[in-house]
């Protein structure tokens, strides 16, 4: 029923990666810490505001605070299903800076977050502890819908 009205109220119909972020926004914590998805580096990060709009996240090496904007995990998880990846068919996350060497899930992603920088090692360990999707951290890295 709560979804009904948001749809009313934003005027259109949500589609289901809409939906689902809709649903489990509620789980994404101030002051969480998280892990990138490389075990190997074991790099972790914190989630230091939340809200509807999105969430900023604090690298602990260069305690660099980095915005994600909400359409971006909307943006991952209809890339996700348009692509059908679930466990049996994961996606390579393939973070780089640079774009050229970025992955298509990782490119994807950054373009509705209006930016250039690297999301996907965050953006990817938020939408897991929602549990939206899974996450491989052996290499290469990976990450499917469930």
């Amino acid at each position: 029923m709560k979804i009904e009205l948001n749809n009313f109220i934003k005027g259109y119909a949500m589609d289901e990666a809409e939906r689902l972020i809709d649903e489990a926004w509620h789980h994404i914590e101030q002051d969480m810490t998280l892990n990138t998805p490389d075990e190997r580096s074991n790099v972790t990060f914190t989630i230091i505001e939340v809200n509807a709009n999105g969430v900023v996240i604090l690298t602990e090496s260069a305690q660099t605070e980095i915005p994600i904007n909400r359409a971006s995990f909307i943006e991952a998880i209809r890339y996700l299903q348009a692509n059908a990846h679930d466990e049996s068919n994961p996606c390579e996350i393939t973070a780089r800076k640079e774009d050229h060497a970025a992955g298509p899930f990782c490119r994807a992603i950054r373009i509705p977050n209006g930016r250039r920088t690297m999301i996907s090692s965050y953006l990817v360990p938020i939408l897991e502890h929602i549990g939206v999707v899974g996450m491989g951290r052996a290499q290469p890295n990976t990450v499917w819908i469930i």
